[in-house]
């Protein structure tokens, strides 16, 4: 998904590339469709169907529907609005409630929806990292006082590091 200044930081957030392409792989399995296929414009039914579920679990998830409809537009500009989320809600809904099948693929993913389900990562790596940052602090205070106020201060978003020296390690 391209950033969009239009996108606010709660869809920022919500809606990452990798969290994207993770529920359009889990749905994309669930519905034996090709996860490209999802974001595309093929109207094939069982596609359809698979693309208006990953609407609707990226809604659930507490995106917006522009948010949703955004993060589906495929590499061409192929792009949906919010009014195409909001008929796929609808649709996966009545069919939730009337076709077991879309039942059962719905509770095999629904765990997607909870925007504090943790997604797996497929590889876990350590990062090493040595960074300036600039803070101002007493003379009194020890030098892990400080270093814990640096810290804060770089990721409440307050201060940029200078990059020094990193490495990392396969875990």
């Amino acid at each position: 998904m391209k950033p969009n200044k239009h996108m606010g930081p709660v869809d920022k957030i919500l809606l990452s590339r990798a969290i994207v392409d993770t529920i359009i792989a889990k749905v994309a399995a669930s519905y034996d469709v090709n996860p490209s296929a999802i974001r595309s414009r093929r109207r094939y039914r069982q596609v359809a169907e698979a693309r208006q579920m990953v609407m609707h679990l990226l809604v659930e998830r507490g995106a917006t529907l522009m948010g949703t409809a955004r993060a589906l537009t495929d590499q061409h500009g192929n792009g949906r609005d919010h009014g195409t989320v909001i008929h796929a809600r609808r649709k996966i809904l009545n069919l939730i409630d009337s076709c077991k099948q879309t039942r059962r693929r719905w509770n095999e993913v629904k765990h997607l929806a909870d925007p504090e389900f943790g997604f797996h990562a497929t590889r876990h790596y350590r990062v090493f990292m040595a960074a300036n940052v600039d803070v101002l602090a007493d003379e009194d205070l020890p030098r892990e006082e400080v270093e814990r106020r640096a810290t804060i201060r770089v990721f409440a978003g307050r201060a940029t590091p200078k990059m020094v020296d990193y490495q990392m390690e396969k875990i």
